[in-house]
Order: C-alpha cells, then sequence, then structure tokens
C-alpha cells in the first residue's frame, strides 16, 4: 500500500473501472482479564487504527486540525464564517429533501446508521446538512466521511471492503453495503474521505454552489445522455489549506 493527498473532491458514484473483491475481515484477539485498562482510556481505537493513522501521518505529513484552524487561514477557530457556506444550503437545490428536524432524525438513527455520529455534537446547520443527505440516499457521507478510520479507508482501497457494509462478514466478501443483494463493491483507484464534519459539509455545501455543478444539477435530464463528472479542486472548496482535512490510499499493486 501506498498512500496519497487528495487534490480534488470527486462528485461521482464509486462505480468505477476496476473490478473488486474482498479479502478477510479483521480479527482482534480477545485480551487477558485485566489488561489493557489504562491503555484502552488512553488509546480507543484498535491497534490496526492507530498504526493506519500513524501510517498516514508519517509518510504524509497529514495532521488533522479543527476545520478553519490553519496557518494558511486567517480566521480564528471561534469564527463562523468557515460554515456561512454551510448556513446557507438549500436541499432543494442539491436535489435532497428537506430533512425536518435534524437532531430528532440523527439521535433516532445513529445507532443503525454508525456514520451519522459523525455530526452528533456539531453546529446545527452541519447537522442539518447530514440530515439531508442521509434522507436523500447519497453515499458521500457514508464513505468519505471522517466516521470511517483511516484502517477502514486502508480496507477499502486495498481489499474492496466497503466501510457501508455494516455486516462483518459480507464486508470481507466485498459486498457492497448500499445496493440490494449481493453485488460486488467498486470503487476508485484511490480511497479518499475528509476527516472532519464541519469541513465536509463545507466541502459539500460549496460544491452545490460551484457553476460547473449547478450547470450540471440544471440541465435537462436525459436517460441516453450520461454526462461526464464534475471534478473541483478541493482548494476551491476548502480553501489552500483544504488538504489538510483529506486523507487518501490508493493500492501499490493490482487488488487481490
Amino acid at each position: 500500500m501506498i498512500l496519497v493527498g487528495v487534490g480534488e473532491l470527486r462528485g461521482g458514484a464509486d462505480d468505477a473501472d476496476e473490478a473488486e473483491h474482498g479479502d478477510r475481515a479483521e480479527r482482534h484477539h480477545p485480551p487477558a482479564p485485566d489488561a489493557g485498562a489504562a491503555r484502552v482510556r488512553e488509546e480507543p481505537r484498535s491497534r490496526a487504527e492507530y498504526c493506519a493513522e500513524l501510517e498516514q501521518r508519517a509518510m504524509s505529513g497529514w495532521d488533522q486540525r479543527p476545520f478553519g484552524s490553519c496557518a494558511g487561514d486567517h480566521r480564528s477557530e471561534s469564527s463562523t464564517e468557515p460554515l456561512e457556506p454551510v448556513r446557507r444550503f438549500d436541499p432543494g437545490r442539491a436535489h435532497l429533501p428537506d430533512p425536518g428536524d435534524a437532531v430528532a432524525y440523527l439521535d433516532a438513527r445513529r445507532g443503525e446508521r454508525p456514520w451519522l455520529a459523525a455530526a452528533r455534537d456539531c453546529r446545527p446547520e452541519v447537522q442539518r446538512l447530514f440530515a439531508a443527505l442521509d434522507q436523500g440516499g447519497g453515499h458521500a457521507h457514508i464513505r468519505h466521511e471522517g466516521w470511517v478510520t483511516e484502517e477502514m479507508n486502508r480496507r477499502r482501497a486495498a481489499y474492496l471492503e466497503d466501510p457501508a457494509q455494516l455486516d462483518p462478514a459480507k464486508r470481507a466478501a466485498g459486498i457492497d453495503g448500499l445496493k440490494q443483494g449481493e453485488y460486488l463493491h467498486r470503487c476508485r483507484q484511490t480511497a479518499t474521505r475528509i476527516a472532519d464534519p464541519d469541513a465536509f459539509a463545507t466541502a459539500f455545501a460549496k460544491g452545490v454552489e460551484h457553476p460547473k455543478v449547478r450547470a450540471a444539477l440544471e440541465a435537462t435530464f436525459d436517460p441516453d445522455d450520461k454526462p461526464p463528472p464534475v471534478q473541483l479542486p478541493i482548494g476551491e472548496l476548502l480553501g489552500p489549506d483544504g488538504h489538510r482535512y483529506c486523507t487518501g490510499w490508493r493500492p501499490s499493486s493490482a487488488r487481490r
């Protein structure tokens, strides 16, 4: 495996060129009765998750920090300016439903839809965007947001294990978690995520406002004419330091 920096936020689906299948799932041996109690309090992640994030940081120089607090971003951490696009977000312009009571929606479903937990302590405008995305059936917040750990993202790139697949056996077998039936999961050569929920919401909201995206969303639908994907540099969505909130993995050789 090698890891890569993310230069753009891809808005298309994950159906891609490569065939995909699964590999063995992670196995965790039960600890000794009293072993690791203090360590668990200090490091809640599994060893594999910790190692994947450590490797990402060491090789790419990635260092996650609160959105809007990078040295190149002159706003203070307490500023609400970075979330202004999220406050302007209109679900209807993205062909998404009005989420209604977003807090109630997230609270009622975060147990069965663990990707919603990332927005639990976020500001209301961020929670509203997450609820709208979830009700709209999109996959961006499920496969490309910070609830996906570095290890999950790594295994998606290496073994085509879908983070959206909550059945461990099916995930290990490479079964897609969002399609009905036993379809194999597909993804592009690079598995990416935005590791901060505020940054993710901002990138999505600003993406919806971008002229290229507006042109695609407002075009007349033609089932026989598949439009090309729209690609936007992450700097246009999150500013010159936007890459600091993104991570990605790419297999160093053909997938097994």
